[in-house]
């Protein structure tokens, strides 16, 4: 691999004699993975083999940013660390493109040009989300995923993304921003669930569902778990019962399903609530939700059946 070598060549500038072994040969290509194959990030990190094997190294990678300083001093000072080089080319950016800059750290695994829309809807800057993806990619802070596929995805490196949250915590835009996330999504999940039942549509739609996977998952870890906005997880989990039975990730919604029963006081008689209750009945063990609930047994077997008279009107 090209930048495993080019990682090995630097631990050589940094400790003259090193070289890759068998055992370090895991190591060495994970931390080429982990910090997208960019040589500055690389160049940093072999910096630290004078104190550090590559696996001690490795395990010190997360988060990435604050162990990759001190650069050779001949570099120009926006090299020194990953952050000033990634803070030079932020700085270039307009006030308008910083802001989305910010917001788009949110996403993982990548986004559409539709999710961006869905991001900035309402927002004072009256930015054109395709001019602005244009120039963030001009500026390589975003890039351009290489999927043959009518509608573009875009991404960032892990690297980059980790920047950008930090200076979206420090704006206090972090909980807004999230939230308008984890509603692009779920506005996603409710658009596809009735077409995985169309047999022309189900394999685009599932393809669309598993490209967006690690954003589904960082909605439903955002909105289920925590007490952000119960209501966006149980329509989550709701709408994405077809899914997971067809994707084979029973073992996965029984957790969210699970997550979302554990809260006191949240069912209500909603067609979302009906489909959780319904989902879960069929998804884990026996006696498990009312263990889970906390509800007397004969109550939640109500709540199953009002759930089965929803779904089936």
């Amino acid at each position: 691999m090209p930048t495993v070598a080019l990682f090995v060549s630097f631990g050589r500038d940094a400790r003259p004699g090193f070289e890759l072994t068998e055992a370090d040969a895991a190591a060495v290509a994970e931390i080429c993975r982990r910090l997208d194959g960019l040589p500055l990030a690389l160049q940093l990190a072999a910096a630290r083999l004078t104190v550090l094997s590559p696996a001690a190294l490795l395990a010190r990678l997360e988060p990435r940013l604050p162990l990759l300083t001190r650069g050779p001093r001949d570099l120009p000072a926006r090299q020194q660390t990953l952050r000033a080089a990634i803070a030079w080319s932020y700085e270039l950016l307009g006030p308008a493109e910083r802001r989305l800059f910010r917001r788009l750290g949110v996403f993982v695994g990548g986004f559409t040009l539709e999710a961006v829309e869905a991001l900035t809807e309402g927002n004072p800057d009256a930015l054109d989300p395709l001019e602005a993806i244009s120039s963030l990619v001009a500026s390589s802070v975003v890039f351009v995923q290489p999927l043959e596929e009518i509608t573009p995805r875009y991404g960032m490196l892990d690297t980059i993304r980790e920047f950008a949250l930090e200076l979206l915590e420090e704006a206090g835009e972090a909980g807004e921003t999230r939230r308008r996330h984890a509603e692009c999504i779920r506005d996603l999940v409710e658009r596809a669930e009735p077409l995985l039942l169309v047999p022309a549509e189900r394999r685009d739609w599932m393809a669309q569902l598993e490209h967006d996977y690690e954003n589904i998952r960082t909605a439903l870890a955002w909105s289920v778990t925590g007490e952000n906005a119960p209501g966006i997880g149980v329509a989550l989990v709701g709408a994405l019962g077809w899914f997971w039975l067809t994707s084979g990730r029973l073992k996965e919604a029984g957790s969210w399903y699970t997550a979302l029963l554990a809260r006191p006081g949240e069912a209500d008689h909603s067609l979302a609530w009906a489909k959780v209750l319904h989902g879960s009945r069929a998804t884990l063990p026996v006696g498990f939700e009312e263990r889970v609930s906390r509800a007397p047994p004969g109550r939640l077997r109500c709540r199953v059946d009002r759930s089965a008279r929803v779904i089936k009107n």
